[in-house]
């Protein structure tokens, strides 16, 4: 049974695959991982009813006799609110799902039986886990300052500290020796196709893009993508080795309606290639911190104005940014993460203690 450094028996509670910087973080405290069963049929696929089947299905088989069930997505905590409520353990949420922002992260499309129903599930889901911050969780560690505002203004007695992710330390090497192609007018957004993350966004705006600069190229670069029919815009879908999708870029953008931090938009400032995301993304202020214009407002109009005041510049110009970016970069390496998150983790439970 995995301990911390305080001797706190400690697991980590998920749902589909954890994601390799949670990971990182859960093995930074020694954390067992337990991992929640998903369902085999398509309709319920990400919604409040498979995350409380899936609950219900791993219960049972469960121990009840962690310290402290770290959660790293809904199902998990929902299931450390349910352990926790019947144990003395510690319910740690690590904040880092766009789920709890509430409906602006999603595009609920065209009103039909099928928006209907994906807006009641959305509202259910997120009237549960705002219920659950207030009353069941007992401290939080989120991924960005936006993310801690966030849980913060839910539930404002809930202790909070925050740890950034990294970028993998294999790719973190190699795409700190790449040299990018910054003379084009060639975007890259790399990212599953996921409603928050904003993608119709950015193909919305790209024919407006192309109004001024007709030669501007996007690719789509994720799984689950599908074909745009926009002028200029490619789907590549998913790639085995993703700096070559960096390399041959000379812009990323970042187009999400709400992310919780924004992993890739290091990985292209690591590749030296300046990036442009919205200010509802957890990384933007990095970005602000390079150029004040490389942020935006999750919306078309907004998206093309600031793509295509990047492709105006010159390359000297990009240079410089493109070197700023790389820099800012530093500071979010594997190990100082991993660190971070030990001793926030450590002081966290400190503060839970001391209440």
């Amino acid at each position: 049974m995995g301990t911390d450094g305080t001797g706190a028996r400690v697991a980590i509670l998920f749902k589909n695959e954890l994601h390799p910087v949670h990971a990182g973080f859960a093995d930074a405290i020694g954390a067992d991982r337990v991992q929640l069963p998903v369902t085999d049929h398509d309709l319920l696929t990400g919604s409040v009813v498979e995350d409380v089947l899936g609950v219900a299905r791993r219960i049972p088989s469960m121990s009840t006799e962690y310290d402290v069930y770290l959660s790293e997505d809904v199902a998990g905590l929902y299931a450390a609110s349910y352990l926790t409520a019947r144990t003395d353990g510690l319910n740690i949420h690590l904040a880092a799902d766009h789920r709890t922002f509430g409906l602006d992260g999603y595009d609920i499309g065209p009103w039909s039986p099928h928006s209907v129903a994906k807006w009641i599930d959305r509202t259910v889901d997120i009237t549960i886990i705002h219920r659950l911050l207030r009353h069941s969780v007992d401290g939080a560690i989120a991924v960005s300052g936006l993310v801690a505002q966030n849980v913060s203004r839910i539930a404002p007695d809930v202790p909070v500290r925050v740890v950034h992710p990294y970028v993998k330390p294999d790719l973190f090497d190699r795409l700190g020796e790449m040299e990018p192609s910054l003379d084009g007018k060639d975007a890259v957004f790399v990212g599953k196709n996921r409603t928050h993350k904003g993608v119709d966004l950015l193909c919305r705006a790209w024919p407006r893009i192309r109004a001024e600069h007709p030669d501007a190229t996007l690719e789509l670069v994720g799984s689950e993508h599908v074909e745009r029919n926009v002028p200029g815009v490619t789907v590549t879908g998913y790639v085995d080795d993703i700096g070559e999708a960096y390399r041959d870029a000379s812009l990323y953008v970042h187009p999400a309606r709400f992310e919780a931090f924004g992993v890739a938009v290091l990985e292209a400032m690591r590749a030296g290639v300046p990036a442009i995301g919205t200010t509802n993304c957890g990384v933007t202020p990095h970005l602000s911190a390079v150029d004040s214009s490389l942020r935006c407002e999750p919306s078309p109009d907004a998206i093309a104005e600031s793509v295509a005041e990047y492709f105006d510049r010159d390359l000297d110009e990009r240079r410089s940014i493109s070197e700023v970016a790389r820099e800012t970069t530093t500071k979010f390496d594997c190990q100082r993460s991993k660190r971070t998150f030990e001793e926030q983790f450590t002081r966290l439970l400190a503060e839970i203690d001391g209440l």
